[in-house]
């Protein structure tokens, strides 16, 4: 909660990450809430207080994820919503020509593309980016080989995640203005 919260202000494409981790972290424990206090919530060194709220977001995400049937994959759907919203920003950034952003979407539009092209479902770029992003953080959690040429294409994706994380973050503060 209180990592989410941080991110959510300050590095949206973190935060999402960071989310879809914790979504994973619930499925681990088996959606059973003595055990995510048990191997989540007490690894927090707070007080009392913080540690019950904590509890509770923990439990609420849990409760949301068992509603919306994501046992074993898939998001929440605020969280798919916000993804949505970056996505939004992320088309505006082309439409008004931001110079900046264009140089990495032409230097990544390829590798998006062909992401997007082996997904069962159809995803925007910014769930493309997100989900190669994430899966090369769990192939390495797993000591699974990542190959040097698909690193060099993650972090070509993470630095364009980091710059519309960082020109959405301006946009949300009244520091870049939408026409």
């Amino acid at each position: 909660m209180l990592v989410a919260k941080d991110k959510l202000k300050s590095n949206i494409g973190e935060y999402f990450l960071y989310m879809f981790q914790v979504e994973d972290l619930i499925r681990a424990c088996n959606f059973d809430i003595s055990i995510i206090k048990e191997k989540l919530v007490s690894q927090y060194e707070t007080n009392e207080q913080t540690k019950t709220e904590i509890s509770n977001w923990y439990s609420g995400l849990n409760d949301l994820m068992l509603e919306e049937k994501l046992q074993s994959k898939g998001h929440l759907s605020f969280l798919t919503n916000k993804i949505h919203e970056l996505f939004d920003f992320h088309l505006y950034l082309i439409q008004s020509e931001d110079e900046e952003y264009l140089r990495w979407i032409k230097k990544n539009d390829e590798l998006i593309a062909d992401l997007k092209s082996k997904q069962i479902h159809q995803l925007n770029d910014v769930n493309a980016i997100l989900n190669a992003i994430y899966g090369i953080y769990l192939m390495k959690l797993k000591k699974q080989e990542v190959s040097e040429e698909t690193l060099i294409s993650v972090s070509q994706l993470s630095k364009q995640l980091a710059l519309l994380s960082k020109k959405f973050k301006d946009y949300e503060t009244g520091k870049l203005a939408i026409e």
